[in-house]
């Protein structure tokens, strides 16, 4: 067992992230798997608790560790890429990187739009819409929860399964053909709601995506609300 060496110019919590790196880069960790305990590693090495502390808060910065909120420390998996215009789908986008999209209906319900929302369905504000939300994952791993506001014309998308790729059902029950009008990215921070559906810490960054959704024709078909789990995804621009 490598050792921390306290007389080393080497600050502990450094000499500790790189054994604890070391671990993963070897295989000896592998993803998904549960880091011991701070106890557990204070024993272990012979440190303190702000060490153990210092040292895993570089792993996570550096994308190497996660924390779950009330289970613990893993190793983290690789990130799922997602095109930052996505053009394609959630779905389709982890299949084309070899990952098992699943997603779970978690609401469905007539509610009062947001202004931004009611503005793209060309609707007053005080008209309800269809609402859904729906929780999206890739190899079982929560990574966005996305929020939709219908247009009228897609009332009876209630009947289909919304257990799966919304884009297939619109082009399959609908015939029609998905168009992004604009889409507009922002930074927020999770919600106790949001973290404990994410797995994640409360108050931890957030990429909000806000689409409208048109079909070939420019006929406002949805305003989407999405939440990205920044721990379990990236962004590529191209």
């Amino acid at each position: 067992m490598e050792r921390i060496n306290p007389n080393s110019e080497v600050a502990l919590y450094r000499q500790l992230d790189q054994i604890l790196r070391g671990k993963i880069q070897e295989g000896i960790w592998k993803p998904g798997d549960q880091l011991p305990t701070e106890a557990e590693l204070i024993a272990q090495y012979g440190v303190s608790r702000i060490t153990v502390r210092g040292a895993i808060k570089q792993l996570v910065a550096d994308g190497l560790l996660v924390r779950s909120q009330g289970k613990g420390t893993f190793v983290a998996t690789a990130k799922t890429l997602f095109p930052a215009n996505d053009t394609i789908g959630f779905s389709k986008t982890c299949l084309m990187q070899g990952k098992r999209p699943n997603t779970q209906l978690l609401k469905v319900e007539k509610v009062f739009p947001p202004s931004d929302a009611s503005k793209h369905l060309g609707m007053a504000s005080h008209v309800k819409v269809l609402m859904t939300e729906r929780l999206r994952s890739a190899d079982g791993i929560p990574v966005a929860i996305e929020t939709n506001f219908y247009s009228p014309i897609l009332d009876d998308i209630v009947n289909a399964d919304l257990n799966g790729s919304l884009f297939s059902i619109l082009n399959q029950k609908y015939r029609i053909t998905v168009k992004h009008g604009a889409r507009t990215i922002a930074v927020c921070s999770a919600t106790s709601y949001e973290a404990n559906l994410l797995q994640i810490n409360r108050r931890m960054p957030l990429l909000l995506f806000k689409d409208k959704i048109l079909d070939s024709d420019n006929t406002p078909l949805y305003f989407s609300k999405q939440v990205y789990c920044t721990e379990t995804m990236e962004l590529s621009i191209y």
